[in-house]
């Protein structure tokens, strides 16, 4: 008796995934690493030759497929590792490059950010991509866009694939290679390429016809481009549930494919040649949208849709896996990236379980539509949620209902953006409607975001992964003698792994220094919590603690600034990790004290001395600081006092000496200087009992 119900392509992306996942093992331990890929090869091969002997035409194609993944995937994932450049740590590089569509402008904080391209690091060209922050930016820069070259002299923070951090998939797919930070570029001014042309004047003419707010929803639902989406907005989608519709995905690809296929029918052409155009449409709009893992796995599963009918059924189970290989071998860091595992999932949940639970709500007299809506939902959110506690640290209730009422009106605002696009070139005014539909689906975001539990924190860790493994054991492709058994095995199972991945850190004599975005220190210190930072963004701020596995909640908050702003960001902390005293240094704004006592939150004034604030002590030992400069504030923790500080004035987040039990251990939040540059993006927790320090 069959166990599973065989699909080709589920035999070949589990080995080929297994071959990607042997091989960091073999970056942090060759032999081991080796030693699997070889055996995975070998079995693999003795597969082949097994059911070729046997005469199974079908399986021993199956497996020479899935032993030429392998081989390539592998080969591509070292090659791709061995091909990045390495730089040097204390040496400074001369390095010229052109701003991408990514850059912005800062005029209050007079910084500017921008992503280059065709690089020429020390007179030599360079594949790759540099994310450089420039510290001291004129007025000048605001006029410095996509097409311009920046020239300047900066060490170089090289963007490991593979390190102490794990696998760095995001890195891999935008190219990017380094980190650089400099107090100013020369500027010559240049032209954006074909491409970013089309993009840039699509950006524009959204904006001038909706506004900035709905024009940049517009412009990420066509594009997939987040990155001038209003963080609050962006936040508010993603804690609804339906922040995939910003991201090219099965959504967008499909009614693209309907649209197509529905204008194409109008003509009197064979059906292949439809389908060939219908194809190549779908081909360069994924390539338009950057070709991210989600926009190349719905292409791929469409045009496999589209075709399958001349050469047989359509199997959706198969077709998934064939799309999900494909990605693979484009790029085996797919497998780690965000974006391609949400996607694969929450196909594989429609497929494994919606018509299950449909049925299931039917028999319960749903009608039949809100049944079938209800029943993708749920099947989609359990999928995904493994992935999104993994990368985000959350799981979105309200995501489930959300969905299911409001995925209509999602592809009824796209299919209306784009039929409504073309003709807006002419009339502008067309796109008025589609920006209040979309103005409309923003003000509910924000109302259901806003609702008690619309985010609950999980800590899980990569062990999370395994659940959507034995989901599949409990779905209709794999028939168990006793079923209602096994499906309750494998529910159990599944509640034992989730168990088993939280991994939340739990300290009480330890200093966290949280990378990214967040400008955040949190001292532990026995039971209290000292937490160190910018909280204008409350929400941001709790965002990166969870990502950084903070899970505590209760924290004393130390600020330099106490004005209205900041005590709003505060109170937008307090909802999500609870704040119990606010300490500030008297003489700045205080123009927020009054709102944050109404809301419950004692207020005490502390005084500091040469700048220094005196946050926590262990073993009558000084172990942090916040270090306030030209009003704006630098958050320094070390193991000793510091001393040169002021001298040196700027301190970057996680730097620290090569043997921290020698001396100093500063981990801060951001500007320049310092002995060792780490890993801007990477969190660092320093155990002040054993005087370790780790990324986390």
């Amino acid at each position: 008796m069959r166990l599973i119900n065989f699909r080709p392509f589920l035999a070949v992306f589990a080995l080929t995934a297994t071959g990607i996942l042997f091989a960091p093992v073999a970056v942090y331990f060759p032999p081991l690493g080796i030693a699997l890929i070889a055996c995975l090869i070998v079995g693999t091969g003795a597969w082949l030759t097994v059911s070729a002997l046997r005469g199974r035409p079908v399986k021993a194609v199956t497996a020479g497929i899935a032993l030429a993944a392998v081989a390539a995937t592998c080969a591509a994932f070292f090659f791709i590792l061995d091909a990045r450049p390495a730089f040097e740590e204390n040496r400074t590089y001369e390095v010229t490059g052109r701003v991408t569509e990514h850059y912005a402008y800062d005029g209050l904080g007079r910084t500017y950010a921008a992503s280059l391209d065709s690089l020429v690091i020390d007179g030599e060209p360079t594949d790759g991509v540099i994310d450089l922050t420039v510290s001291e930016a004129d007025i000048a820069f605001a006029e410095v866009g996509c097409g311009y070259t920046l020239s300047f002299s900066s060490e170089l923070l090289a963007a490991e694939l593979v390190g102490e951090g794990g696998v760095n998939a995001s890195a891999a797919r935008s190219g990017l290679i380094a980190r650089a930070y400099a107090d100013t570029a020369e500027v010559e001014p240049g032209v954006p390429e074909a491409m970013e042309t089309v993009r840039l004047n699509l950006r524009s003419h959204l904006f001038s016809a909706m506004g900035d707010d709905a024009g940049a929803v517009a412009y990420g639902m066509i594009a997939g481009d987040r990155y001038l989406l209003d963080d609050e907005i962006s936040d508010s989608f993603s804690r609804t549930g339906i922040g995939h519709i910003l991201s090219v995905s099965g959504i967008h690809v499909g009614l693209m494919a309907m649209i197509a296929a529905r204008l194409l029918s109008m003509l009197p052409l064979p059906k292949a040649v439809g389908r060939g155009f219908t194809t190549l449409l779908l081909a360069a709009y994924t390539v338009f949208t950057g070709g991210s893992p989600s926009a190349v796995r719905a292409l791929i599963m469409c045009a496999v849709a589209l075709w399958a009918p001349m050469f047989g059924r359509n199997d959706p189970l198969n077709s998934l896996m064939l799309a999900a290989t494909v990605c693979l071998c484009v790029s085996p860091f797919y497998l780690f990236e965000c974006g391609y595992l949400l996607s694969v999932s929450a196909v594989l949940g429609l497929v494994l379980f919606s018509d299950g639970i449909k049925k299931f709500l039917v028999r319960l007299k749903m009608p039949d539509k809100a049944a079938g809506g209800l029943a993708s939902s749920t099947a989609v959110q359990l999928t995904i949620a493994p992935a999104t506690a993994a990368f985000f640290s959350r799981f979105y209730i309200w995501s489930l209902p959300v969905n299911a009422v409001m995925m209509g009106a999602l592809g009824l605002v796209f299919t209306l953006l784009v039929a409504c696009l073309p003709f807006s070139l002419l009339l502008p005014v067309l796109l008025a409607p589609c920006g209040w539909l979309i103005t409309a689906l923003v003000g509910v975001c924000k109302f259901v975001s806003a609702l008690p539990l619309a985010a609950v924190t999980l800590h899980v860790s990569a062990l999370a992964f395994v659940i959507p493994v034995l989901m599949f054991f409990a779905s209709r492709f794999v028939m168990w003698p006793h079923r209602k058994f096994a499906v309750l095995a494998v529910a159990l199972s599944i509640c034992a792994v989730a168990a088993g991945s939280e991994n939340g850190l739990h300290e009480t004599n330890a200093l966290l220094a949280v990378g990214g975005s967040g400008t955040l220190t949190v001292v532990y210190d026995g039971g209290d919590r000292y937490l160190l930072g910018d909280l204008t963004d409350g929400g941001r701020a709790a965002a990166a603690l969870d990502r950084a596995r903070c899970c505590d909640e209760g924290f004393i908050v130390y600020t330099t600034d106490l004005g209205e702003e900041t005590a709003l960001g505060i109170l937008d902390f307090h909802d999500e990790k609870r704040v119990t005293e606010v300490r500030f240094a008297p003489g700045g704004d205080m123009s927020g004290i009054r709102t944050l006592v109404g809301a419950g939150i004692p207020v005490t004034g502390v005084e500091y001395t040469d700048g220094v604030f005196d946050v926590a002590q262990t073993s009558g030992r000084v172990t942090g600081w916040m270090y306030a400069r030209s009003g704006r504030a630098a958050y320094i923790s070390a193991e000793g006092e510091p001393t040169g500080v002021e001298a040196a004035a700027d301190v970057i987040r996680c730097r620290y000496d090569d043997d921290p039990a020698s001396g100093p251990v500063y981990l801060t939040s951001y500007g320049t200087g310092g002995t060792t540059v780490t890993d801007y993006y990477s969190s660092y927790l320093y155990d002040f009992s054993s005087g370790t320090l780790r990324r986390v």
